[in-house]
């Protein structure tokens, strides 16, 4: 299956990537983001589960092969055992925090991101003790709850 300039799959039109103008937008509170854990993962389908104990979402990871590459990366930043997760379920976006070990306190989210061949791959960390977050592009197997 082919990509078009926008990183949409052809013929299903479906996204592959994040554009850096859907990072400001996605991860506002008023566009209903979130903190979840990551709680199953397998092949390009995962389960989130929202902190503190919301409900669980079911997702399509556009991207499997690089998802599982930051999951098996030293530096996961986990909550109770399990990925931290910010989800932008407006715009389809989630990104997998890195880091430190454990999440600080207070969370900061820099609206900046880096960008690898035209994408945005991650938003830096503002600070050491804030995490990065590695972005993916999903699409949701059923409806994200309401906030």
């Amino acid at each position: 299956m082919s990509t078009n300039a926008s990183g949409a799959s052809s013929p299903t039109n479906r996204r592959t990537h994040v554009h850096h103008g859907q990072v400001s937008r996605a991860f506002k509170q008023e566009a209903g983001a979130y903190l979840a854990r990551l709680v199953a993962h397998e092949d390009s389908g995962a389960l989130l589960e929202r902190v503190p104990d919301g409900p669980a979402v079911a997702l399509e990871i556009a991207r499997p092969e690089e998802f599982a590459a930051v999951l098996d990366r030293d530096d996961l930043t986990l909550l109770d055992g399990a990925p931290l997760v910010l989800v932008g379920p407006a715009y389809g976006v989630v990104g997998v925090a890195t880091g430190p070990a454990t999440p600080p306190a207070h969370l900061s989210v820099v609206f900046v991101s880096r960008l690898e061949g035209g994408h945005a791959v991650e938003i830096p960390a503002s600070d050491p003790d804030q995490p990065s977050w590695q972005l993916f592009a999903v699409e949701f197997l059923q409806a994200p709850a309401d906030g």
